[in-house]
Parts: C-alpha cells; sequence; structure tokens
C-alpha cells in the first residue's frame, strides 16, 4: 500500500451506488468504467436500499467475469480468455470456460448468417486500425491509415475455419500462427444478455442495464410504466438529439455508430472517445479548469466527477484547459461523499495535483480529520 495526500487526484474509473430520488422511489443506480472500456450505467427499482445493493453489485461482478473471458488485450490469473487463446495461435489448443466457448460458436453460427459480413476472426486486420488509431490519437499531426498492401496482408490470416473449436474437451485452437480473435462486435451484448438472463432467474422484475450501445430492459420500471430509450441523432449539431424514443419492456436495444470513435486523416474522421474520473474537494483542477461544481474545501466531504465520452484527438488539438472549460456537460456526473472504493480492470496511471502519482489498480478513498481527500493505492495485482 501507498498512502497518497492531495486535494485532487484524477484516473479512469468508477463504481459507486446512489438514491436517484427521493427515498420512497425505490429507484437506484450505478455506474461504472471497468467492463469492456466503455461507461455502464444500471438502474434497478427494489424494496430496500440493501436489496438493491445486492442486485446491482451482482449484475457488476457478472460483467466483469465476461469482461475478463473475452478481453484480447490483457491476461488474468488463473483465466484463460480470448488473450490466451490469441497467444497460443499456432502452438496448441486452449481449454476455456463455457461462456468463452459458446461466444466463439455463436461467433461461428453468425459468420453463416451474414455470409462472412461479421468475422470474429478479423483481429489481425483490426489489430493494425488499433495501432494506427493510437498513434494518429497521440499525435495527429502526422495520423496516417494503414496501406491496402498492409491490410491486404493481415486479411490472408483471417480464415474463420482455422478457429478449430472442440466441444468435448471445450478448447480452442487457432491452427494459423498469424490468426486472432477479436469478438468487439458480439461480445458486450453477448455479456449483457447472460447477465440479464441470471437476473430474471433470481426473480429481479424491475432493472435495466446500459452497457455502451447495449440496453436491456427486465420487466418496466416501478411505476409499471416501459423503461424508454432514445436513440441518439448522429448528427452532434442537430437541434434534434434523439430519432425516436422507444419503450422496452423485457427488451434489448443496440446502437452503434461511427460519431462516437474516431480520428481525423486528412479530413476523414476515424474517432476514438476516452472517459476521465476525478476525485476532489475543491472547484479547480490546474490552472483554472473548472469542472467540480459542488466543490467546498470546508464540508469535510469530496467529490467524485464522471466525464464520458471525451473525444481524445479534440482534447489533444485545442489542449486540455482549453477543451473543457468550452465543453457542454452533457456526459458529466457529479456525486459527493466521505468514502469510496475504485478497482480497475487494467493498470491505470493516477495523477495527483498535477503529478504522476504511479500505476494502479485499486484505489480506495476517505476523508480523514484533516479535511482532505486521503487516497491509499494497491499496486498492479
Amino acid at each position: 500500500m501507498r498512502k497518497l495526500a492531495g486535494w485532487m487526484a484524477a484516473l479512469l474509473l468508477w463504481a459507486a451506488l446512489v438514491p436517484c430520488a427521493a427515498a420512497e422511489s425505490k429507484r437506484y443506480e450505478t455506474s461504472f468504467l471497468d467492463v469492456f472500456d466503455t461507461f455502464s450505467q444500471v438502474v434497478v427499482y427494489a424494496d430496500t436500499q440493501e436489496a438493491a445493493q445486492e442486485i446491482l453489485q451482482t449484475v457488476h461482478d457478472e460483467l466483469k467475469v465476461y469482461h475478463r473471458l473475452f478481453d484480447i488485450y490483457q491476461a488474468y490469473e488463473g483465466v484463460n480468455n480470448l488473450y490466451t487463446v490469441n497467444q497460443n495461435a499456432g502452438i496448441a489448443p486452449v481449454a476455456v470456460e463455457q461462456p468463452l466457448y459458446d461466444l466463439l460458436t455463436f461467433g461461428k453460427e453468425i459468420y453463416a448468417q451474414t455470409g462472412g459480413k461479421t468475422n470474429i476472426a478479423l483481429g489481425s486486420v483490426l489489430s493494425i486500425w488499433h495501432k494506427y488509431r493510437e498513434l494518429g490519437l497521440a499525435d495527429p499531426e502526422y495520423a496516417a491509415v494503414p496501406s491496402a498492401e498492409e491490410l491486404y496482408r493481415a486479411g490472408e490470416h483471417t480464415d474463420i475455419d482455422q478457429m478449430l473449436l472442440d466441444p468435448e474437451k471445450r478448447t480452442v485452437y487457432l491452427t494459423d500462427p498469424e490468426m486472432s480473435l477479436d469478438v468487439g462486435a458480439i461480445a458486450k451484448g453477448c455479456a449483457v444478455e447472460l447477465t440479464a438472463r441470471k437476473m430474471e432467474a433470481q426473480g429481479v422484475d424491475s432493472l435495466l442495464m446500459s452497457i455502451g450501445g447495449n440496453l436491456r430492459s427486465i420487466g418496466r420500471k416501478g411505476d409499471g410504466t416501459p423503461w424508454r430509450a432514445g436513440v441518439q441523432n448522429p448528427d452532434l449539431s442537430a437541434q434534434q438529439q434523439n430519432l425516436a424514443v422507444i419503450d422496452l419492456t423485457d427488451a434489448s436495444l443496440v446502437t452503434s455508430g461511427s460519431y462516437q470513435r474516431y480520428y481525423t486523416v486528412d479530413g476523414q474522421q476515424y474517432e476514438k472517445k476516452g472517459a476521465m474520473l476525478a476525485i476532489a474537494n475543491g472547484t479547480r483542477y490546474g490552472s483554472g479548469l473548472t469542472f467540480n461544481v459542488k466543490g467546498n474545501p470546508f464540508d469535510n466531504r469530496f467529490e467524485i466527477i464522471v466525464i464520458g465520452r471525451i473525444n481524445l484527438g479534440a482534447v489533444v488539438r485545442a489542449g486540455w484547459t482549453k477543451f473543457f472549460n468550452e465543453m457542454k456537460y452533457d456526459n458529466y456526473f457529479c456525486i459527493s461523499g466521505r468514502k469510496a472504493s475504485v478497482d480497475i480492470s487494467r493498470v491505470t496511471t493516477l495523477q495527483v495535483d498535477g503529478e504522476v502519482g504511479g500505476r494502479f489498480n485499486h484505489l480506495e478513498i476517505e476523508m480523514e480529520e484533516e479535511k482532505v481527500p486521503v487516497l491509499f493505492c494497491r499496486t498492479p495485482r
């Protein structure tokens, strides 16, 4: 454990339980950023806060299980996930857990149903785009797109028939050593649906999950009315914010678009969005960035601020302070408290009062008598 004290810290994740309205409404929600690299929100109606907390924690825990199983970027101790499968391409079969095996089986089925338009074996191609996108965001002046030759060579290693599934041994083997899997097109939706089915089996009858662009409802709201979901207009400059508002009862709604993730090369946009979490008891950060609207150094509380869907390319181009001072806080959340715990799915850099405080994957924040937030940081596990 390291103990870091300061009036402000910024990182990329938070999850907390809060009642959304008056206690009698029996509506509760939790928000988190540690699954599937997206902002997630879950709402439940329950008789007591204790019951709501148990339900919401179960949902979060289930989604974290699927996040780790379907992760292509990182290994986890004691887990054979997609990263493990890709690392063993051309080497050996990998025994996997049933949910991952079922997901890959579904990947083959959806490939056939769509005539190859959805292909989870495109990892070799998608990894190239990922590399160029990261480089373009880091240095927009030299942003580039992959050459046709590079993509063509990678495309020679996308034959889904080279993914061998053994149902008896429950193993996955990629016979092509240059091949890799990327289940981004189906993993999040699968995880949300499996989690919803588990909650239904446990008797939950009023819940809504919003995991990125994936919504799944169970039953209706506590007052008996359907859940309502707005489909965002991809033209962010248009006056009409939603293209439609849809009622959901025991249903799913999934949207996807290129207006959330892009970087720009010669006028063509390829977007990537990020998110920021800050812990503060003051109102300002750095040289004048104001983003803690509830900040009060004397109320013996701190605020947790989450700003979602930040255009990282715009931050690079405009500068941090200018970008945030001019931004519209349509993805802004600010909640006060005296104690919080943060678990991060990937090791994350922590900044404390303008200085790098190290890289951690667990934080505990608590107000002490000196009326400043104190952070207890666990080093990468």
